[in-house]
């Protein structure tokens, strides 16, 4: 990892600790630069962030997203890509805590 964003990312652990991460990255070829966010998911916990399960790689950024960063309606995978990065920031109805009744 090069030395400017190991120093970004040290300088704001204190402000990370604890708190869930959503690794989202992107390329111009298939791999959506997959490489490169399993490469931080160690860093990133190693500073005491929790690094959520399935990061989003989103590949072919030209022929996938418009340049306002909308997915591209008719792309190849535009309906993976819509789920992948839009669901992760919807909170969903099952997440929400339950309200349980403690026996008296």
């Amino acid at each position: 990892m090069p030395a400017g964003p190991k120093n970004a990312l040290d300088f704001l652990a204190f402000e990370g600790l604890r708190k869930p991460v959503k690794l989202i990255s992107y390329s111009d070829n298939m791999r959506g630069g997959q490489f490169g966010a399993a490469a931080l998911v160690p860093v990133l916990q190693r500073l005491g962030m929790v690094v959520l399960p399935k990061p989003t790689p989103v590949g072919n950024v030209p022929q996938t997203l418009q340049a306002d960063g909308q997915v591209i309606p008719d792309a190849p995978l535009a309906s993976r890509y819509e789920s992948g990065l839009h669901a992760p920031l919807v909170k969903s109805p099952t997440t929400q805590p339950s309200s349980r009744s403690t026996p008296s």
